[in-house]
């Protein structure tokens, strides 16, 4: 089961505008869904993210409140990455 945290960047500040990039983190997944470039893609396009990173083994974002436990196909990684992300 693939696990989905967010990694959140830096706090950007230019004039008025405050923006928190973020960055998706997808562990636990198998070997042919790591290489997947059009998951890679529609995740971070329909999230918002500056990118996303996949790993077959384990990775603990340290400072992450919430990590989500979802099965690893590609619409439910994608699903579950926008509940995190708010889009």
């Amino acid at each position: 089961m693939a696990r989905i945290q967010i990694l959140e960047l830096p706090t950007l500040v230019v004039g008025e505008d405050v923006k928190t990039p973020f960055v998706v983190v997808i562990d636990e997944m198998g070997p042919a869904q790591v290489t997947d470039q059009r998951v890679r893609q529609d995740i971070t396009e329909q999230t918002g993210a500056e990118g996303t990173i996949f790993s077959v083994v384990r990775l603990d974002v340290v400072g992450i409140g919430e990590v989500l436990e979802a099965e690893a196909s590609p619409a439910d990684v994608v699903d579950a990455a926008r509940q995190l992300t708010g889009e």
